[in-house]
C-alpha cells in the first residue's frame, strides 16, 4: 500500500502536495503509511472508505511485531489478513479510477 500511494503522490505536483499537507514533499519517499494515506485522501486520489480500510490494515500489519501483539492482546489471523488484503484492493480500484 505504501509503495502504491507513494507512486500516486510522485505523479502529483509538489505544489499540490504542499497545499494538502504540512509535510515537506521533498521528503515524500520517507513518509510512513499514515501521512501517505492522509495526503492521498486530501488530494482525492483515494476515497474516504479506502483511507479507513488502509488505516485498519496498518493496525493489523503492526501485529507482526510479537511485542505489540502481546501488549494489545490481539492476534494476526486469517480475518485480519483478509482485511489488509481488501484494503489494498480498494486502493488499487481507487488508483485505477484516479485521473493522476
Amino acid at each position: 500500500a505504501e509503495a502504491l500511494l507513494l507512486w500516486a503522490l510522485q505523479r502529483m505536483s509538489r505544489d499540490d502536495i504542499r497545499k494538502a499537507t504540512s509535510r515537506d514533499p521533498e521528503t515524500l519517499e520517507g513518509w510512513t503509511l499514515g501521512p501517505l494515506v492522509d495526503c492521498s485522501l486530501r488530494l482525492n486520489i483515494i476515497q474516504e472508505e479506502t483511507a479507513t480500510a488502509l488505516q485498519l490494515a496498518r493496525d493489523y500489519r503492526n501485529l507482526i511485531h510479537p511485542g505489540r501483539a502481546a501488549r494489545k492482546n490481539t492476534k494476526c489471523d486469517r480475518g485480519t489478513a483478509h482485511t489488509a488484503f481488501g484494503a489494498v484492493h480498494r486502493l488499487i480500484s481507487d488508483l485505477q479510477q484516479s485521473p493522476t
